[in-house]
């Protein structure tokens, strides 16, 4: 049970490093920039509500059932087999939202809210649209950390976010104040701190299944996604080339088309791995 409240604490914590960015954006901007980073954030994160959350909640109690005083090689590899298809499925999707976030956001954010605000936020939603994958990552690394670290480990990973938040706080002011970059600096801020967590929950994460007798990453930089993320660069200067910024539904049917192709070679470079999880079989090394 103690274990438990230390989990409670952290969510706790968290819940207050978010009011407290919320202390940081009303300090530090406008009035109008706080509504278009409200706007984004509220917008951006439908992606995490409908696709990231639900597959962190998952993760996370699939874990802990499967882990919780069994912590046996067959449950470990079974874990980690999970673990690293869906940090594939994050890649190859962060892949895409890489490739096409930055150049259409400000087009699709512009059909959605009209022109009235769509050409402050089209400035800014482009950079927030990288921020995204950061995000996915966290939140699945995190997941795997609170199913798998005592309640030590647990406050000890609290501390390091109160560092973060600091440095998160520190980089905030230096951006939007000395540097005015204005809502750039926020986004870039917080990208930086994502990459501090996803740096430190990737460590514990490695070191929890060395600990336990386990070798194998929870990644692999395979032939495959050698040749995913050589067609990506393609297709990224091709985008760029031909369309460039979208800027009407022509090129925004393009884009479309270009993203259908990379989709598809995805698909087909991963059938293994996609037909694994359509007959809910791990992979076999």
């Amino acid at each position: 049970m103690n274990h438990f409240y230390k989990i409670f604490f952290q969510l706790c914590f968290k819940h207050l490093l978010t009011e407290g960015d919320k202390l940081i954006i009303n300090s530090l901007c406008t009035i109008e920039e706080q509504g278009i980073y409200s706007l984004i954030s509220n917008y951006g994160s439908l992606l995490a509500r409908l696709v990231f959350a639900p597959i962190e909640e998952s993760l996370r109690n699939f874990l802990t059932r499967l882990l919780l005083g069994n912590r046996s090689i067959k449950n470990l590899n079974l874990s980690i087999d999970i673990l690293r298809k869906i940090i594939a499925f994050y890649i190859y999707l962060s892949i895409i939202i890489t490739i096409f976030g930055p150049l259409n956001s400000g087009y699709l954010i512009q059909k959605i809210i009209g022109n009235n605000w769509s050409n402050h936020v089209s400035n800014t939603i482009p950079l927030y649209t990288l921020y995204l994958p950061l995000l996915a990552f966290n939140g699945i690394l995190e997941s795997v950390h609170q199913s798998t670290a005592s309640g030590n480990e647990v406050v000890t990973y609290t501390y390091y976010m109160v560092v973060f938040s600091v440095i998160f706080m520190i980089t905030s002011y230096i951006g939007i104040d000395k540097f005015q970059l204005s809502l750039h600096g926020l986004i870039l801020s917080n990208m930086f701190n994502m990459l501090l967590r996803i740096i430190y929950c990737y460590g514990f994460i490695k070191h929890f299944y060395q600990k336990n007798l386990i070798t194998s990453s929870i990644w692999k930089f395979d032939n495959n996604l050698k040749s995913i993320l050589a067609l990506s660069v393609v297709i990224w200067i091709i985008d760029l080339s031909l369309f460039g910024y979208t800027r009407n539904i022509k090129e925004l049917a393009g884009n479309t088309v270009l993203a259908m192709i990379l989709v598809g070679f995805i698909l087909y470079k991963e059938k293994d791995l996609v037909l694994s999880i359509i007959k809910r079989k791990p992979l076999v090394e």
